[in-house]
């Protein structure tokens, strides 16, 4: 997907400090883009950290932020095309962000911009 800017590195390196320094930048909200989902993973709570409530949470975040989105992911659960105990991530990932997404695309001058942070 474009637009995706993807820091990798070992433990200890310093990739949640810098998502924590975006996170707490006032430069997105100056240029119009707002900020979206924030997901910090942590080790020793697992409760958040299983692929099936990650995919739940970001996309329940997302559709806080734009009707047009929580339209197609309400859709989808009305539907009911995603089983969360069996249904697979892949699947999961496709029917509550990658679809959705695609289906509210608009020309880059007149689609909100987010910047969505995982940690």
């Amino acid at each position: 997907m474009p637009n995706i800017l993807w820091i990798k590195g070992h433990p200890g390196s310093g990739k949640a400090s810098i998502a924590s320094t975006l996170v707490l930048s006032h430069k997105y909200s100056k240029e119009g883009t707002r900020l979206g989902p924030i997901f910090f993973f942590e080790r020793d709570n697992t409760a958040f950290t299983t692929p099936s409530v990650f995919w739940r949470k970001v996309s329940h975040d997302l559709a806080q932020l734009d009707s047009r989105f929580a339209s197609r992911v309400v859709a989808v659960l009305k539907r009911g095309d995603i089983d969360f105990s069996t249904t697979l991530v892949d699947t999961q990932f496709a029917s509550l962000m990658a679809d959705p997404l695609k289906d509210i695309a608009e020309p880059a001058a007149r689609r909100p911009q987010f910047v969505v942070v995982l940690s």
